[in-house]
């Protein structure tokens, strides 16, 4: 149990100014005391009769467990805004610990949204950077990755660094998951090409949401398109990043942003994309959301005939468990064969089989069509535009709204060629937004 405070019986003098004021509770003798009871009233009365330290560290009940902590940590767990202020006025430690969350008081109100603590406590002087938790990740890392913008504004305000970086060289722009948050951060200066060891830049982490609003902004900030990652694994490029979670969209909106997007880009082992799509194993029952991503890849143009540092193409790679996968890939190399593509020997023996002669069939037939079918108020026919270069291309078709053509169901028209014919016209379009630019 626990008694109160008393004046001293020997010090009658001070009797009556140390008496409690009318309404004015004693706080408990310390160390132990329920957490509860503590409030501005029985504080301001023990500091101002003994001159008690408001920075002791001592120890109070919450409910029947003991817990040691200062009042300042107190006033916060009481949300007592009276307290607290009257704490930091005596000039409270706001980097003293323990307190009672396991976090410092700065990273409690971040986690808590709290606006008018995290300002009170920076107001008197919180460690902004405190690097306590695990990662070397300081309070604008909290406040990135769980999208609070707010409090990323005011620790920002109080000179955060923009640029900090954990163990894995991850920043806080690469952590952010929100695109409030990272354009906050964008605006600030933040490096939009840093590039972390185990994340990969703050690109390859919007692609990997699929979060398309954040992908633009880092875009128009200058965001390397075709990055990098290395760590201690090797280098893994953009395009091979995305193959590890089926990433079709963020595919489509690269092909269609920007003419700069690789999809050729090799590995340090010289493997395109395919190479990664069909080496990895896929169960059957993934086929439906890894299926348009390797289609994708296909008629948006990837190189077939690759080969990578042990001379094997991506058709010779297979591990037998993503059969679908080199299926794709093989009624890909029938299409171009029948186009009259430039196909290597070992991809032109690795469709020989008998089962694909009616794919042969369907796709000469429809060649046929493509053949007599004009692109609209003009000469040249879809057969062209799969056959000539994007440049002779670009020129035939200066006059024309490319954009306007490529609006057509192509693929429903053509359901072998369609595709190609679209991602052709569309690197027609890049190029001749970039000629404009120029000029």
């Amino acid at each position: 149990m626990t008694s109160s405070i008393h004046p001293s019986p020997d010090n009658s003098s001070s009797v009556k100014e140390n008496m409690p004021k009318k309404n004015e509770k004693p706080i408990p003798i310390y160390p132990i005391c329920n957490i509860k009871d503590i409030n501005y009233m029985n504080v301001e009365f023990l500091v101002r009769t003994t001159n008690f330290d408001v920075n002791k560290v001592s120890t109070y009940l919450i409910g029947k467990k003991k817990q040691t902590t200062t009042l300042l940590s107190v006033a916060i767990y009481n949300r007592d805004e009276k307290l607290l202020d009257y704490l930091l006025e005596k000039n409270a430690d706001v980097n003293l610990r323990p307190c009672l969350y396991s976090l410092s008081f700065a990273r409690f109100a971040v986690k808590n949204d709290d606006e008018i603590l995290l300002r009170k406590l920076a107001a008197h002087g919180v460690d902004i950077e405190d690097v306590s938790m695990p990662g070397k990740q300081t309070i604008l890392f909290d406040a990135a990755y769980n999208g609070k913008s707010k409090m990323v504004e005011i620790l920002i305000e109080h000179n955060a660094n923009l640029h900090h970086e954990d163990f894995h060289k991850t920043t806080p722009l690469i952590i952010s998951r929100s695109y409030e948050v990272t354009k906050i951060l964008l605006e600030k200066g933040a490096k939009v090409n840093a590039m972390s060891e185990f994340c990969g830049s703050a690109l390859m982490q919007a692609v990997r949401s699929v979060d398309l609003s954040r992908i633009q902004i880092l875009l128009d900030y200058g965001a390397e398109i075709n990055c990098v990652k290395r760590n201690h694994s090797g280098a893994e490029p953009m395009v091979h990043f995305m193959t590890h979670t089926a990433q079709t969209d963020s595919l489509k909106f690269f092909l269609h942003s920007s003419d700069k997007f690789d999809i050729n880009m090799l590995d340090e082992k010289k493997r395109t994309a395919l190479h990664f799509l069909v080496i990895r194993p896929i169960s059957s029952s993934d086929n439906e959301k890894w299926l348009p991503l390797i289609q994708e890849f296909l008629n948006a143009g990837i190189d077939i005939n690759q080969e990578d540092s042990d001379k094997k193409l991506a058709v010779e790679c297979s591990t037998g468990r993503n059969y679908f996968c080199l299926s794709e890939i093989k009624k890909h190399i029938i299409k171009l064969l029948c186009l009259g593509c430039d196909i290597c020997p070992r991809n032109r023996a690795a469709v020989r089989n008998p089962r694909y002669e009616k794919l042969r069939t369907r796709c000469k037939e429809e060649i046929k069509v493509i053949k007599n079918t004009c692109l609209i108020e003009s000469n040249i026919t879809y057969l062209d535009v799969l056959k000539k270069s994007v440049d002779d291309l670009k020129i035939e078709l200066r006059a024309m709204d490319v954009a306007e053509i490529i609006k057509t169901e192509l693929q429903q028209i053509f359901p072998n060629y369609g595709a190609m014919i679209y991602y052709k016209l569309l690197r027609v379009i890049h190029k001749m937004k970039l000629t404009k630019c120029v000029l």
